[in-house]
């Protein structure tokens, strides 16, 4: 099985974002678009007076309130699934009105909780009109440049297996954290991807930065992700290629086959 549009890797400013993610995820998954819920715009309103946004002249950046519009009710699993957490604007609103009216003073409107996972962590967005709204896992853990490439990210990692018949995952293991690190002041992991797309022709996508890196075929696409340790997973058809590539990776990110 072949990927049947790789447009979502080119960046088309005449689409909106939810339509850029469809054509992308509609390919593995038609209902996905079906199933995301809108909200009302007045939600978006409510929201920034309860974070105490209003206060300090802030404003979320537009791929949050974008993507909110049309999947704030319910995202079809596009990040609730990866981040193991549901986006609920509704919820969000709840939450942070009880807030704002009981304990007003511990606000913080530069830091966005906007999904909390299943052991009780949270992501979230910085707020700042001077700045990129870059994207933290409990504060302490960056993991995307902004939350427009958050969401694409998140449909690499749910959807990119579908379009292929093998795929193998890696990572740092334990034992192999203190070769990873020695490893890694001869070559950084996206360095060494670099040198992959080179040999094998693959393009690297628009939403990649200092924290993932994606970059595919027709044929062929490879997912690295490097944040406290490094994690991904190879997708393709041919067995063959799979093997040589990992083989190849592997050992110069002191990884080993795992699934994530």
């Amino acid at each position: 099985m072949q990927i049947a549009n790789r447009s979502i890797f080119e960046k088309r400013d005449r689409l909106s974002l939810i339509d850029q993610l469809n054509i992308y995820i509609g390919s593995a998954d038609s209902e996905w678009i079906h199933k995301i819920k809108p909200i009302d715009d007045r939600c978006i309103v409510d929201l920034k007076k309860y974070l105490g946004m209003e206060e300090m002249n802030l404003d979320f950046p537009y791929s949050f309130v974008e993507f909110a519009k049309y999947a704030g009710g319910d995202d079809g699993g596009l990040l609730s699934k990866p981040l193991k957490g549901e986006f609920s604007i509704m919820n969000l609103i709840e939450q942070n009105k009880e807030i704002y009216n009981f304990e007003k003073e511990s606000l913080d409107p530069y830091n966005f909780e906007f999904l909390t996972d299943e052991v009780g962590m949270s992501y979230i967005l910085k707020l700042d009109n001077n700045t990129e709204n870059g994207v933290f896992y409990e504060d302490t853990c960056f993991i995307s440049s902004s939350f427009e490439n958050l969401l694409f990210q998140c449909a690499v990692r749910s959807y990119e297996e579908k379009f292929f018949l093998k795929n193998i995952g890696f990572g740092a293991s334990i034992n192999s954290m203190r070769e990873t690190e020695e490893l890694r002041k001869e070559a950084k992991p996206f360095e060494i991807m670099d040198g992959i797309c080179d040999k094998y022709c693959l393009k690297k996508s628009w939403f990649n930065d200092e924290f993932f890196y994606f970059a595919y075929s027709e044929n062929l696409s490879v997912l690295l992700i490097n944040q406290v340790a490094v994690a991904g997973k190879i997708f393709g058809n041919d067995d063959k290629m799979i093997k040589t590539i990992s083989e190849y990776l592997l050992p110069k990110l002191g990884a080993d086959v795992q699934q994530f």
